[in-house]
């Protein structure tokens, strides 16, 4: 019973946070921290007219924030939005705030899945996007590669 009582005792001084003192010099020592670091990614895609950057943090809980930005190359206005989604596994679904800025004459965003990929031992961004093709005028489904910025 004695040595029940004195156990008790030991183990409530313990989780009572008294035992993160150091018995030598009355130091607090430092709990392992399981906090995660937000990841910044930044891909780009230089396509036939636009250029076109997509920035974004995935956060510790796996949500993700960030931004388009499309460029003309002969222009210089430049049209930016903002999106948020979330990671799972190595594809983000994301859904912008607003609308979504123009990536070409012929290239419409989509609600499809973004997926990174290594291509050729490169992480690379692929987004599905509703595109023309010149030579057949049909429009389908078409994978834009997006490689890391400079």
């Amino acid at each position: 019973m004695k040595r029940t009582i004195t156990t008790l005792l030991i183990l409530t001084f313990i989780l009572s946070g008294c035992g993160n003192k150091s018995a030598t010099n009355n130091v607090d020592i430092p709990k392992p921290s399981l906090a995660v670091q937000a990841q910044d990614k930044c891909f780009s895609n230089d396509g036939q007219k636009y250029r076109t950057s997509v920035k974004f943090e995935i956060n510790a809980d796996n949500k993700i924030s960030g931004t388009v930005v499309s460029d003309e190359y002969e222009e210089t206005p430049i049209e930016k939005a903002s999106f948020t989604g979330t990671k799972i596994g190595n594809t983000f679904k994301v859904q912008f705030i607003g609308k979504p800025p123009v990536v070409g004459a012929s290239s419409e965003w989509t609600d499809k899945v973004w997926t990174l990929q290594k291509i050729n031992g490169v992480e690379t961004l692929v987004i599905i996007f509703n595109a023309k093709n010149y030579d057949t005028n049909i429009w389908s489904n078409t994978s834009y590669e997006f490689v890391p910025c400079n």
